[in-house]
């Protein structure tokens, strides 16, 4: 893949792009709050990004945000930049979720945004398995050989049990974490811990 159009380099400061889930189901609850699935998420990435991760390089995907029913529905809404943290906690409290989960196609835009950036990671943040067919498994695959050294850590929000396992291989293929939250003081610890790794280096 050749450097995408922002000026990337290869080296340098850890960069992310949040793939944050934009499907209908985010509108849920979580055990834990009578708030949101999607209000518990946003909470906590606003909150990292607004203190010690503000000035880090960061960018934000999501999918089916847009319109319903629509598989090819998704977006990079802010590129992976210095700086842009605030942009990204703004455009997040706009999406407005609505449609389905092409979680594949959502990854492979992220990556071709980063390009050869490393280090270099994707955050996914999703309540669902991708339900428009393709396999999740075999990005994962395909990511390690055409992309080595970008991990895809994912932060599952209360998983059916036969999506973790359709989830969780692109994390373990690419070298990412994967986090299994129930709650949603899981789902605010898992985020803080993706995203420190992601952002800050943080190998604890």
């Amino acid at each position: 893949l050749s450097l995408p159009p922002n000026g990337l380099r290869a080296e340098g400061q850890p960069a992310a792009t949040i793939v944050f889930d934009g499907s209908g189901s985010i509108w849920g609850r979580i055990d834990g709050t009578r708030a949101a699935k999607i209000d518990v998420a946003r909470d906590a990435i606003r909150a990292l990004l607004g203190g010690r991760l503000s000035q880090t390089v960061v960018g934000l995907a999501s999918f089916g945000h847009r319109r319903k029913s629509d598989c090819s529905d998704v977006e990079v809404i802010v590129p992976p930049e210095a700086g842009a943290a605030e942009r990204v906690g703004a455009a997040l409290d706009k999406l407005n979720p609505r449609g389905k989960g092409p979680i594949t196609l959502a990854v492979r835009e992220a990556a071709k945004q980063i390009g050869e950036r490393r280090p270099a990671s994707i955050v996914l943040v999703t309540d669902n398995a991708d339900n428009c067919r393709p396999d999740f498994c075999d990005l994962g695959e395909e990511l390690a050989r055409t992309q080595p050294g970008l991990a895809v850590h994912i932060v599952g929000i209360a998983l059916e049990a036969d999506e973790i396992p359709r989830t969780q291989c692109v994390a373990k293929a690419t070298g990412g974490r994967f986090y299994d939250a129930r709650d949603a003081t899981q789902l605010t610890q898992g985020l803080t811990e993706v995203l420190t790794l992601a952002l800050a280096g943080d190998r604890r």
